[in-house]
């Protein structure tokens, strides 16, 4: 080998080095990627489970209001009996005092009659 091989070789040498020395960076790097997507997915993964954690919890929660929103529903209907009680007792009250008084009215004008249809029993 004479020496233009030699300094041929030393530069082909030089040049893979200098590659490999490059690709080496670019492995490091592309690692280095692939390590920050993993943390990346990692972190999607626990989000999502979060997600599913969070939804199942508000289904909960809904159900829960619907429980609610029923027993408000009848707490108010017993509120309002409540409420209307005095105003039906009052209204059944001046009802009976009608009806005493058309019988009282009706059973005077009976005995009125009957007194001038019978005057001599009267």
């Amino acid at each position: 080998m004479d020496e233009n091989n030699l300094m041929e070789l030393a530069v082909r040498l030089e040049n893979v080095d200098v590659r490999s020395r490059s690709n080496g960076h670019r492995i490091d790097s592309l690692e280095a990627d692939r390590k920050e997507a993993q943390e990346m997915r990692m972190t999607l993964i626990r989000l999502t489970d979060g997600i599913d954690t969070i939804e199942s919890q508000l289904a909960g929660v809904k159900e829960d209001i619907l429980e609610l929103k029923k027993g408000q529903a009848e707490l108010a209907d017993k509120v309002a009996t409540l409420e209307n009680r005095p105003a039906v007792q009052i209204k059944e009250t001046w009802d009976s005092v009608g009806r005493q008084l058309l019988l009282l009215f009706a059973s005077g004008l009976f005995g009125f009659l009957l007194s001038l249809i019978l005057p001599a029993v009267f």
